[in-house]
This record gives structure tokens, sequence and C-alpha cells, in this order.
């Protein structure tokens, strides 16, 4: 299955006016939940990234 998905809003600015303004969009709108707004003074967390050493790891399976 394939699916096109284009995101006509971002951060309170309309990225595709012309998707935006169609009949079904303008009628989708009202049905959709209210998301939260992003707290901008939130601290940014990092993901934890692990890095491992594959060739180790592969010197001791041998």
């Amino acid at each position: 299955m394939i699916i096109d998905i284009d995101l006509i809003q971002y951060d309170g600015r309309i990225l595709r006016p012309e998707d935006y303004e169609k009949n079904y969009v303008q009628q989708l709108l009202p049905t959709l939940p209210t998301l939260p707004t992003l707290n901008a003074t939130a601290p940014i967390v990092e993901p934890d990234i692990i890095v491992a050493d594959t060739d180790a790891m592969m010197e001791e399976n041998a």
C-alpha cells in the first residue's frame, strides 16, 4: 500500500496553501483533536546513542 502524506500546516505556518484552501481539508480540520503545543522553554533532551564495536563483536563470536 502506498500512502502519500503532505504536511499542510506546521508550527502555525501554512506550508501548502493550495491544499489548505480545498473544501475537503476545511471540512476535516474542525474534526481533528486539538494537540498540545510545544513548550518552547522545555529543555531539549538528546536521545541516548549506543555505538557498537561490530568488529570486536565479530571476533568474540568467531
